[in-house]
């Protein structure tokens, strides 16, 4: 990631990723602030992705009430289901991220 007025290049790390969720960012040579420019695209696929797991958590209750001796066991699929997924988009969301363009604010 580069910032667009001094061009100073920012080493997207787990930390700055973490630390600014919505994607705007100062620059710490020269003080400017700048924001991802994030294509249409983006959002229509993080909508997918809630929706997806959101579909998935839905059928892991439905089918999984069932299947499951007890609700300690059930609840214990459901958290790794959930970590598995947050875990799963931040890696790809990140990486994907590192490489958009930046515009000022």
């Amino acid at each position: 990631m580069q910032c667009p007025q001094c061009q100073h290049n920012i080493d997207y790390s787990w930390r700055v990723y973490a630390s600014n969720p919505l994607g705007r960012f100062t620059c710490n040579e020269c003080g400017a602030r700048y924001k991802l420019l994030r294509p249409q695209l983006y959002y229509v696929i993080a909508v997918l992705f809630v929706s997806l797991y959101t579909g998935s958590a839905l059928a892991l209750v439905y089918y999984g009430a069932g299947l499951f001796s007890s609700s300690t066991t059930f609840t214990a699929a459901y958290l790794v289901h959930l970590m598995a997924s947050c875990a799963s988009w931040c890696f790809f969301d990140r990486r994907y991220e590192a490489t958009l363009p930046t515009g000022l604010r």
